[in-house]
């Protein structure tokens, strides 16, 4: 998995909306050289607009070098019929602003973080990402005021850059957006080497009041 993106709807978090089936709608959307896209929405009963909304861009691996490769020929010409994208979604990387980084935070990986492969899943990206956010805020607002450590989210993306491995500590460095304060971005370092970028934007205040 290269890139994935999350847009979560505020109906989500209304607890007005009654519980019923959910139905989920999954559409190849684009084909690369190494690489394909693809949505995934989740809809409810009575409401038009999706709770949420994902893209990802998985990356064809060869299993014995671990590089990218590019896909069976049969596998290209059964899955791009009718497709009108052919391309790759181009991934933008993280700039840190003139104001900084507002907070370090620091983790090791272990062996409940592994993929099969002896590497680090990359859902668990996501959760570094948040604990460092928490960590942040807690620091900032203090323990008294945890609700604005669990905001909310908006949308959450991450983008995978290189592999790391048991026991390898990992330096998060998180600031904001200079131009949305609700959006928090964060880079991974393995020693010197970016490996990984993310961010969440988070609702200003509780959706309902949206």
């Amino acid at each position: 998995m290269a890139y994935t993106s999350t847009k979560v709807s505020p109906k989500l978090y209304d607890y007005s909306v009654c519980k019923s089936p959910l139905e989920i709608h999954s559409e190849l959307v684009s084909i690369g050289r190494t690489s394909f896209g693809m949505t995934t929405s989740i809809f409810t009963e009575g409401i038009d607009e999706p709770l949420c909304e994902n893209y990802v861009q998985p990356v064809f691996i060869n299993s014995a070098t671990r590089k990218p490769c590019q896909p069976p020929d049969w596998w290209t010409e059964k899955f791009t019929q009718g497709l009108e994208d052919r391309g790759s979604f181009r991934l933008s990387r993280h700039i840190i602003p003139e104001s900084g980084i507002l907070h370090r935070y620091q983790t090791k990986i272990s062996a409940s973080d592994l993929d099969a492969f002896w590497h680090v899943n990359w859902s668990n990206y996501l959760k570094f990402t948040y604990n460092a956010f928490v960590e942040y805020a807690i620091s900032k607002h203090g323990p008294g005021n945890i609700a604005q450590a669990f905001r909310n989210s908006k949308q959450f993306s991450l983008l995978y850059l290189q592999e790391a491995n048991l026991n390898d500590t990992l330096d998060i460095r998180l600031w904001k957006d200079p131009e949305n304060t609700n959006l928090f971005k964060f880079q991974f370092l393995n020693d010197s080497d970016v490996i990984c970028e993310s961010q969440i934007e988070l609702y200003p205040h509780s959706p309902g009041e949206l």
